[in-house]
């Protein structure tokens, strides 16, 4: 997980601006935000996404009996988020293998047959070696 303090650092870095001022600003939008969400009830940040308040009535504590109304925020994801979301755990479990000469893959294909760690038969997925039990993993570099 990263934090907000990691997120300072890296955009101080890659903007070459003094960690201090970075922190101001991240600081005010953040307040910026919460106030905005509170006071507006919904807040869209391009890209990122949509915070809104809910309101749902739950019943009072074992004791009581009543209907209480319970206040949380809900957060629906963005376009350019879902799209780097998708990319980012395409990246993470499939396998390249344009990086690898395409005789070595036919062989490769021909041969195995079988997970190297598990020994179970291993899928095909377009030109992603795949194992029902270890995934992707034997398979990358």
């Amino acid at each position: 997980m990263k934090y907000k303090s990691d997120l300072d650092l890296e955009v101080a870095f890659l903007l070459q601006v003094p960690l201090t001022k970075i922190r101001t600003i991240t600081n005010a939008f953040i307040e910026s935000l919460v106030h905005a969400i509170a006071e507006n009830g919904e807040v869209d940040v391009g890209g990122l996404g949509i915070f809104r308040i809910r309101t749902v009535m739950t019943e009072g504590g074992l004791s009581e009996r009543k209907l209480m109304k319970k206040r949380y925020v809900r957060f629906s994801k963005g376009g350019a988020l879902k799209r780097t979301i998708e990319e980012a755990q395409m990246e993470k479990y499939g396998v390249d293998e344009t990086t690898l000469p395409p005789e070595s893959f036919e062989k490769a294909a021909e041969r195995r047959t079988t997970c190297p760690q598990c020994g179970t038969r291993i899928e095909r997925h377009g030109r992603i070696l795949k194992c029902p039990r270890c995934g992707t993993e034997p398979f990358e570099e």
